[in-house]
């Protein structure tokens, strides 16, 4: 194993506050019912163009609108709002100089980035990929395609590292390994059925595999 990509929300860093803070002002300025705080979990993950209309039910000609009134709030105050989980930058630590580390996440780059570069940690990746605004490569699959393409991986020697289905469905549609963590919001049934090679709880415990 030569590289490792890494999912941002639920693996480096906990989004919850931002993502809810940010949802819940996009619902109060459009003026629809906010969703609970059990169902945005479930939307961190996919790409927010999929959980407007499957799991917030909103709606497909306020999507637009809905979204650029989230993002404004997220741009300004939301990605203040991200926690680093324990052990997260130990474990960064631990693989940097030892293998290739690429950011791979389904949230828009220019939040990823400066969320990373805030938290102390974008020293730790040869290059943080992300979506494009747009909503080009917000795909798991898509974005670890573009990854394998730009910067000429082999994907035998490649692994993916996330919390979701997503993560791992994605590593699989491009020929890859994938780790499922357990400190994110998936769980050890859903990780287990998408097919992850490895499953871990803690980064402590990751940091310790000889892939």
């Amino acid at each position: 194993m030569k590289t490792l990509l890494f999912d941002l929300d639920g693996t480096v860093a906990d989004p919850l506050k931002a993502f809810a803070s940010s949802l819940f002002y996009a619902f109060d300025e459009m003026k629809i019912p906010r969703a609970s705080i059990e169902t945005i979990r479930t939307a961190i993950g996919p790409p927010m163009q999929e959980t407007m209309g499957t799991i917030f039910k909103l709606p497909p000609e306020i999507h637009t609108q809905f979204m650029q009134t989230y993002r404004d709030h997220h741009g300004r105050e939301g990605i203040y709002d991200y926690t680093i989980y324990d052990g997260m930058e130990d474990l960064l630590k631990t693989v940097h100089g030892k293998y290739k580390i690429f950011l791979a996440t389904s949230k828009p780059h220019v939040y990823a980035t400066e969320i990373l570069i805030k938290a102390g940690l974008g020293k730790y990746f040869n290059h943080m990929y992300g979506a494009e605004l747009s909503g080009v490569n917000s795909i798991k699959g898509d974005l670890i395609n573009h990854i394998i393409k730009t910067e000429k991986l082999n994907p035998d020697e490649c692994l993916m590292i996330g919390d979701r289905k997503h993560d791992i469905i994605g590593a699989k549609a491009n020929n890859m390994r994938s780790c499922g963590v357990l400190w994110g919001f998936g769980d050890r049934p859903e990780l287990e059925q998408a097919g992850a090679e490895y499953i871990v709880k803690t980064p402590k415990e990751l940091a310790e595999i000889r892939f």
